[in-house]
């Protein structure tokens, strides 16, 4: 039988290993207690917790224009994340943002732009994208859902032919009204 009594360290800053001593006492064949002493690695490895915090995601969008996605990241865990970039997913609207380094309980703050497709058009379900990677090299990604919902820019006048004729008619009076005076002028008798 044997009884092994464990600490748990609550933080563990980076990966790292940690020794373990062992005293193994038993009893031989000849039934003479001998004691043996060993020592283990016990590997200990770093979490990474991100979190996305203050998101900002417009509700709608136009089609044909740009929109921003911004937020700030988080990380809660107790071991750096290395590499860390940000991106939507699955479409190719924006560009991915490269963070870098995400130090613990540092916010870091991340901003997307997004070119809305002209010819889109209804409610897309995108995702945030974070993707990084431990101390050891281990990659992990974290996906955060949105949604945005793209309508059709709506046409307006751009000045053309509405505005040529209010001025044909506004210059049409103007010459009705100097033509008025100038008649009305000549018909009065001079004193």
């Amino acid at each position: 039988t044997a009884v092994l009594p464990l600490s748990v360290i609550p933080s563990i800053p980076e990966s790292s290993s940690l020794p373990l001593e062992f005293v193994i006492t038993y009893r031989n064949s000849m039934n003479y207690t001998e004691e043996t002493q060993l020592t283990a690695a016990l590997f200990l490895k770093g979490l990474v917790k991100i979190y996305m915090t203050s998101l900002s995601v417009p509700a709608t969008a136009v089609n044909g224009t740009n929109a921003t996605i911004s937020g700030i990241l988080l990380n809660e865990g107790t071991s750096e994340a290395y590499y860390v970039n940000v991106g939507l997913w699955p479409c190719n609207w924006s560009q991915q943002q490269y963070i870098g380094s995400l130090p613990t309980d540092s916010p870091t703050p991340f901003s997307l732009s997004v070119s809305i497709p002209k010819n889109a058009q209804g409610t897309y379900q995108l995702y945030i994208n974070v993707t990084y990677q431990d101390s050891l090299g281990n990659c992990y990604a974290y996906s955060y859902p949105i949604a945005i919902s793209v309508h059709e820019q709506s046409v307006k006048p751009h000045g053309g032919k509405n505005y040529v004729l209010v001025y044909a008619i506004a210059g049409a009076l103007i010459a009705v009204g100097a033509a008025s005076y100038l008649v009305i002028r000549r018909r009065r008798p001079k004193a």
